[in-house]
């Protein structure tokens, strides 16, 4: 349950580029690493 939550929250800011003005948080390889620390 808590690594369902931890991924919707890595997909969330992931996907606001709007809120947090342009980043490399939205890359293919970023959010690679991001779910793979999640994830274990």
């Amino acid at each position: 349950m808590v690594e369902a939550l931890l991924l919707g929250l890595v997909a969330f800011i992931a996907q606001s580029e709007y809120a947090l003005g342009t980043s490399l948080i939205s890359r293919p390889i970023v959010t690679g690493l991001l779910t793979g620390l999640v994830l274990g």
